[in-house]
């Protein structure tokens, strides 16, 4: 009996002297654990892909120059040719625009400066937009990143709580299994000290042999619990000192019509797979038009004495579809200066092209191909949602479930509480024993363990509940 009191002293100091509340364990294993710091890098290194698509949203600036001396063969005439420029081109690569100015300076402070503009945009006729399926996929990155990392979190925080339950069960364990030792060593030896029966009796070898395996599984379980304090450690990176106390969980729960997030990651690869056909097929029949525009000239300052100034205007349009590519781009130019001045460089150019379908089974399968990989994602969409709602409805009744089991819990405390603090009053009026006083603190503290594992399988609900309505 003293070795069970003392055991039962053993749990309630380890609870009451150095026992952090549940919050700050979890926090404390977030701040310590190997493994949650992983699932932060791992989320990290998701934002920095989501910061790299957001670097490559940007157009492409392109810039050269070129710088070339010349001498002469007598070695006595110098000139100087300097060409920088610069293009600019969309991310999705429909327009451009560029611009180039050449300066030529001769040894006698002479000069030729000859700037070019140019323009160029492509419609795309077919309605195809290359941007949608880029944002799409961004989306698609950014949810499924967000929604990982706080998967990982409430799953690390549900596997802490689920290592403290099976400590606690352990600590119950033995707290059981001591009482019943000392039920059973009470026995034997009322039964010696009555010589109700001899020492070599089948009753009390059999009493003599239940006390030996519970001091054998008394042993197991220590080694369990051992064991289990491990694990905690290397889960947590924190040693065990229990819990100061289990809150009660929030078990509230809201059915959301259009679904949780695993139903908009769905929809979104609906959506993406539209897209994939809707560019495979605009790539397969092309239906676009180019427009472009160029504006040059050259300013002649004694650098070519034939030269004069001048100043060019081009247009071009070209259309192109599956077999046929039509293109016309007219020209006009202007010449002023000391020699002449007069209207030159006009022109007007009109090209057509055809070309037979020589991939037409082939591009035909792929399209059927992408057809089908939208009817997947399309079905695949509605078992998620479908999914969910049944989910949602096995959840709600667990919940209801889990509140019945609870209230048990707490009905059975309260009452074996009232009956302990009978007992007692029974004990110091003298009509009970001290042994049943210590039976019913046992049944409480029992009752105490069960109602703390009812809060954490809550616990874990919550978990689960949180986990399922991301």
């Amino acid at each position: 009996m003293k070795r069970c009191t003392a055991f039962v002293l053993v749990l309630i100091s380890i609870f009451s002297l150095s026992a952090a509340t549940l919050d700050e364990i979890i926090d404390g294993a977030m701040a310590n654990s190997p493994i949650y710091k992983n699932y932060v890098i791992q989320y990290n290194n998701g934002l920095l892909s989501l910061n790299t698509m957001d670097a490559e949203d940007k157009g492409i600036i392109e810039a050269s120059v070129a710088l070339d001396p010349l001498i002469s063969t007598n070695g006595k005439d110098f000139s100087l040719s300097l060409s920088p420029g610069v293009k600019y081109t969309t991310k999705d690569g429909k327009t451009s625009v560029n611009g180039r100015v050449a300066v030529n300076s001769g040894y006698d402070d002479s000069f030729l400066i000859s700037p070019n503009v140019g323009i160029s945009h492509t419609i795309n006729l077919s309605g195809f937009d290359s941007e949608t399926i880029e944002d799409l996929n961004y989306s698609l990155l950014k949810l499924s990143t967000e929604r990982t990392f706080e998967l990982n979190k409430l799953s690390f925080k549900k596997t802490v709580l689920q290592s403290i339950k099976q400590l606690y069960s352990a600590e119950q364990n033995m707290l059981n299994l001591e009482n019943q030792k000392k039920s059973a060593e009470k026995n034997l030896q009322d039964i010696k000290a009555l010589r109700s029966y001899s020492d070599d009796s089948l009753t009390v070898r059999n009493l003599e042999q239940t006390v030996n395996q519970l001091n054998q599984t008394i042993e197991i379980l220590n080694k369990q619990f051992e064991i289990a304090k491990k694990n905690y450690s290397v889960l947590t990176g924190l040693d065990w000192d229990g819990v100061d106390s289990i809150p009660s969980p929030s078990l509230d729960f809201t059915v959301l019509d259009g679904g949780n997030t695993e139903v908009l990651l769905a929809s979104l690869n609906v959506d993406i797979a539209q897209e994939n056909y809707n560019a495979k097929y605009a790539q397969i029949n092309p239906n676009a038009l180019v427009i472009g525009g160029s504006l040059n000239g050259t300013y002649n300052k004694d650098y070519n004495p034939l030269g004069n100034n001048s100043i060019g205007l081009g247009a071009s349009v070209a259309y192109s579809d599956k077999n046929w590519t039509i293109s016309a781009s007219p020209s006009v130019g202007y010449s002023f200066g000391d020699n002449k001045n007069s209207i030159s460089n006009t022109s007007l150019s009109i090209s057509a092209t055809w070309t037979n379908d020589r991939s037409e089974v082939s591009d035909n399968n792929t399209l059927k191909d992408l057809e089908n990989k939208v009817l997947i994602a399309e079905n695949q969409l509605t078992s998620a949602l479908t999914g969910y709602t049944q989910q949602a409805q096995s959840y709600q009744i667990e919940v209801i479930n889990y509140q019945y089991k609870l209230s048990q819990g707490e009905a059975t405390l309260l009452y074996d509480t009232s009956s302990l603090e009978n007992i007692k009053t029974l004990y110091n009026l003298g009509l009970t024993t001290k042994e049943e006083v210590e039976n019913a603190e046992l049944k409480v503290n029992s009752d105490n363990y069960d109602l703390d594992l009812i809060k954490l399988d809550g616990l874990i609900l919550e978990c689960d509940l949180k986990i399922f309505s991301l």
